[in-house]
């Protein structure tokens, strides 16, 4: 995956630890718009956002375990898909 110039949507497939009581309100099913910079890399976060909003659409993502293939990777605590969209 190449995220420069691109959009995607980013999907919170599965909560795995918090059993949809996530402190940060962020909860499986949730949907976000915006592109990334770093590939999702095992042993660090995912930083995931637009560069316009990087306040109140930005995410970051607990450490990253396993990278599953298709866009989808399993963190401390969740599941995400990448969906490219443009």
């Amino acid at each position: 995956m190449n995220s420069k110039n691109k959009i995607y949507t980013l999907e919170k497939i599965s909560d795995d630890v918090f059993k949809g009581n996530h402190p940060n309100y962020v909860f499986a099913g949730d949907l976000r718009r915006g592109s990334y910079y770093e590939e999702p890399t095992v042993g660090e976060r995912f930083h995931f956002g637009t560069a316009m909003d990087r306040l109140h659409n930005h995410l970051n993502t607990s450490i990253v375990l396993e990278v599953l293939g298709e866009g989808s990777f399993k963190t401390k605590n969740s599941t995400y898909k990448l969906i490219e969209i443009l």
